[in-house]
């Protein structure tokens, strides 16, 4: 889990990787993110999915990194919350996400 969150928190600020550079090519990519404030956004995935917060993370330039799980049928989001107060959807999907509260070392 913490895994999961510092490695979203890595790519979402943009780090180098420090290993070595022949394995690593940067690309750009352009995608579509329907953002609103964070209120919105958490209440909907509350309300309307089930879904509650279950980690989040700070990057370095201060955006917020927050991982939503509905435990019962495993739908998750995670969402990027940018200084500017608004809040995004980055990826998330309906199933296959396990999340268990009393095992944290099965959270993997």
């Amino acid at each position: 889990m913490k895994y999961l969150i510092a490695s979203l928190v890595l790519l979402i600020s943009s780090c180098t990787p420090s290993f070595a550079q022949d394995r690593v090519q940067k690309i750009t990519m352009t995608k579509t993110y329907f953002c609103s404030s964070h209120e919105f956004v958490t209440n909907d995935l509350e309300e309307n999915f089930g879904e509650s917060r279950k980690g989040w993370a700070i990057t370095v330039t201060n955006e917020l990194i927050e991982l939503f799980i509905n435990e019962e049928t495993g739908r998750w989001t995670i969402l990027f919350s940018h200084p500017n107060k608004l809040t995004c959807g980055l990826v998330g999907g309906d199933e296959g996400f396990v999340f268990d509260i009393n095992n944290p070392s099965d959270n993997k």
